[in-house]
C-alpha cells in the first residue's frame, strides 16, 4: 500500500486471499482421489488373475490330483463339501510356478492358499490370500467354463477313477484278516475287484 502523503485520501489496494479451493480445484482434487482409489493398492507382489487361474487349474502336488478334483465336480458335489475335500486333497505344502516368465510361489494349509510373485508366499504380507471357500468358488468357475482341464486331461478322468478304485479294492483284499476270510467276505471282494477290472478294460478298449 502506497500513500502520496501522510493524510492522502487514496484508497489502499488489498489482495483477497481465500482459505478454500475454487470449484475447479475441488473438481480436480475429487478426480485425482477417484483415480488413486481405483488404482491397485500395491504393485510389488501383485498376482494377475490369469496367473491365479493357471495355478488353481494345476491341481495338487500329486499327478492325479486335478483329475480327482474334476471328477468330484462332475459328480455334482456341493460347494461346502468341495471346500472340505479340496482342503484334504491339497493338504499342507507348497510349490513354485513360472508363468509367462514370472516366478510365483504358492503355499496351502488349513487356512487356504497364499500366492505371491517371487519365491516366498507363506509369510509375505503382500501375498494374495484365498480361503478354501474362495478357492472352491474359483475352481468351480474354471470347471464350468471349461478352463480347469484340457480336453486331453478331461478324457483321462474316468480311467483314473477306475484305476484308483481297483487299487483300493486290491489293498482292501490284501488287508483282510483271518476272521473276514472265514466269514466268506474275501470271495465277495474278489468278485467286485474282477468285475471292476473287466469293466475298466471294456471302457478303455
Amino acid at each position: 500500500m502506497e500513500m502520496d502523503g501522510p493524510y492522502s485520501d487514496a484508497s489502499p489496494t488489498f489482495t483477497q486471499m481465500s482459505l478454500f479451493p475454487t470449484v475447479e480445484e475441488q473438481i480436480e482434487q475429487i478426480a485425482q482421489s477417484q483415480a488413486e482409489a481405483s488404482a491397485p493398492a500395491f504393485s510389488v507382489g501383485m498376482v494377475p488373475e490369469q496367473a491365479v487361474e493357471r495355478i488353481l487349474s494345476a491341481g495338487t502336488n500329486e499327478p492325479a490330483g486335478a483329475l480327482r478334483i474334476y471328477a468330484q465336480y462332475q459328480a455334482g458335489a456341493p460347494a461346502g463339501e468341495m471346500a472340505v475335500s479340496l482342503r484334504k486333497e491339497f493338504g499342507t505344502g507348497g510349490r513354485g510356478f513360472t508363468i509367462d516368465g514370472t516366478p510365483y510361489a504358492v503355499w496351502f494349509d488349513e487356512n487356504g492358499f497364499s500366492i505371491n510373485s517371487g519365491k516366498s508366499a507363506r509369510y509375505d504380507k503382500e501375498s494374495l490370500r484365498l480361503s478354501w471357500t474362495e478357492v472352491e468358488s474359483r475352481i468351480r468357475r474354471l470347471v464350468e467354463t471349461g478352463k480347469y482341464l484340457s480336453v486331453e486331461q478331461a478324457g483321462q478322468v474316468k480311467g483314473n477313477e477306475f484305476k484308483e478304485l481297483a487299487a483300493q479294492l486290491w489293498y482292501l483284499r490284501q488287508d483282510f484278516g483271518d476272521g473276514a476270510k472265514e466269514a466268506g467276505l474275501l470271495p465277495t471282494v474278489d468278485g467286485v475287484y474282477m468285475q471292476r477290472a473287466v469293466s475298466r478294460r471294456i471302457r478303455l478298449s
